[in-house]
């Protein structure tokens, strides 16, 4: 004759049971629509939602706890029920973005949807170049004719962001990278040239956040031979910092971007990052730098307007109506809070900020430059 469990064996069972249960299938996982329609057509094996180099790209995923749907079609039907898309540019003509889908991805982002787009490298798009501009247009970017770095390229200098707080550097492929970046555009590296390669917008403060990244190779799985894959470097953190950063609500309420480069006047000078924060209590946000020289004294230069401007061997990206002395900690870094104009004339206009700074050796340095809206 069987004999029955104890209590406290069933217990010890059912609890078992809950955990596995809640582990294989959370509670509310967020949901992920990934491209399976663009590229497919051209490099099958590269396509997001199941081409076999990309196991890994979506294991990861899966192991954040997120659910992966594939996504062929880019109506607001097929959209319904979405946290986050991923999407690729088109490869071939008759897959290109038509202007009912891009309204369609554009009123998702709008309604607090999180979208990455890869705008991939290959001559097999460089003739849909135009639509892939179509559709990054709106979101203040714009990439350019042709692939760059045949070799790989390794980006290792970051604007101060949380998408990249915590990456060192990242590994690219043959990528095409960013020409123009205009409102609401933010770039996210420092170098320029080909290292503009990683940049998110968000179009209002209720909007979701858009990430546009030059290269999709980056997270291929590391037997498929390209020059960078997802183990190299910090490849696989920053996937999932992008993808916690587009399932996220916009932690500031606010707008910024960044634009335009750090210069230095001479070599070995440390060039100052610019950056807003979260602002207290009666500010409309925080103005912060650091990598900046130490103890150094500078200025810095509120404008309404953006320039570029060479000046003593720095770029002033800055039309300045004010300029604020004040002087960096011994590790190179300020913070200050900036009140918003209540002038019933600025209300609602944009607001450009540049830290320049120079020396001990009366050498200048100059950040890149911020654009704010309230």
């Amino acid at each position: 004759m069987n004999s029955v469990p104890s209590r406290p064996a069933l217990a010890s069972a059912a609890l078992s049971l809950l955990l596995s249960l809640s582990l294989a299938a959370p509670s509310h996982a967020d949901v992920i629509g990934l491209d399976a329609l663009h590229i497919s057509d051209t490099f099958p094996t590269a396509t997001l939602s199941n081409g076999s180099d990309l196991d890994e790209f979506r294991s990861t995923l899966i192991a954040e706890g997120h659910q992966l749907v594939s996504l062929s079609t880019f109506d607001a039907a097929s959209l319904s029920g979405l946290d986050a898309v991923f999407l690729r540019n088109a490869f071939a003509v008759q897959n290109e973005y038509t202007a009912a889908e891009r309204q369609a991805l554009r009123k998702f982002v709008l309604d607090g949807g999180g979208m990455l787009f890869i705008s991939e490298a290959s001559s097999a798009a460089d003739s849909l170049v135009s639509n892939t501009n179509f559709f990054l247009g709106v979101f203040g970017i714009e990439v350019g004719p042709g692939a760059v770095g045949p070799n790989g390229t390794v980006l290792s200098q970051f604007a101060k962001d949380p998408l990249v707080a915590d990456i060192a550097s990242i590994a690219v492929d043959f990528h095409r990278p960013m020409v123009t970046l205009d409102w609401p555009a933010s770039d996210l590296t420092l170098s320029g040239g080909i290292e503009d390669a990683l940049v998110s917008a968000r179009l209002t403060p209720e909007s979701g956040l858009f990430v546009s990244i030059g290269d999709g190779n980056l997270w291929a799985d590391p037997l498929v031979g390209d020059d960078a894959n997802i183990d190299s470097l910090d490849n696989r953190r920053l996937l999932q910092n992008i993808t916690r950063a587009l399932l996220e609500p916009n932690p500031c309420g606010t707008v910024s971007r960044l634009y335009g480069s750090a210069t230095a006047a001479a070599p070995g000078i440390s060039l100052p990052r610019l950056y807003s924060d979260c602002p207290p209590a009666g500010f409309g946000l925080r103005v912060c730098v650091d990598s900046g020289p130490a103890l150094a004294r500078g200025l810095l230069l509120i404008g309404l307007a953006e320039t570029s401007v060479p000046l003593d061997g720095i770029t002033q990206l800055v039309e300045p109506i004010l300029a604020i002395p004040h002087q960096l900690d011994a590790s190179g870094a300020w913070i200050q809070g900036v009140p918003v104009p209540s002038a019933p004339l600025l209300a609602g206009m944009p607001l450009y900020f540049q830290v320049g700074y120079g020396d001990s050796s009366s050498k200048l340095a100059a950040s890149q430059a911020l654009e704010w809206r309230p």
